[in-house]
């Protein structure tokens, strides 16, 4: 399952791609141990040939990417149906929307963004989420985090 995984301080967090779940885990006797996880958007099934499989076409969130600090988790969220990703269109392809939970996974803000990016990265000590977007040409952008 590819995904993304951020560390801070002895905790470490995972979220699939393609797949709208989050997973906690801390550092206890040199092995992880998983807090919790939950999924925070809808995702389907469906059967096939007696199958139960993940339905692309249904479900919805992809995770662009993910990042943590010593209080906070932040998922670069595209919140549109799997199906409609198309790597051509900024629309389509690049977040504008950032996710933010506690430590104890309990929701805190949703950040919308003035311009849509794929990759971010945090700067904690001037409270900011630096990115990277086609803007039409490849740029970074920074953003204050305000909640």
């Amino acid at each position: 399952m590819k995904g993304y995984l951020s560390a801070h301080d002895g905790h470490m967090v995972f979220a699939p791609s393609k797949l709208p779940y989050l997973a906690k885990y801390h550092l206890e006797n040199g092995t992880m141990v998983k807090d919790w996880n939950f999924y925070f958007d809808r995702s389907f099934y469906e059967c096939k040939d007696y199958n139960l499989l993940f339905s692309k076409a249904r479900s919805f969130g992809q995770v662009l990417d993910l990042a943590m600090d010593d209080q906070y988790i932040y998922i670069l969220y595209l919140d549109q149906l799997l199906s409609e990703y198309d790597y051509n269109d900024p629309q389509k392809s690049m977040a504008n929307k950032v996710l933010v939970f506690n430590y104890s996974g309990v929701p805190i803000a949703k950040l919308i963004l003035d311009k849509r990016i794929y990759q971010m990265a945090l700067c904690t000590k001037l409270h900011k989420i630096i990115g990277l977007g086609n803007l039409p040409e490849p740029a970074f952008v920074s953003f204050d985090v305000v909640f």
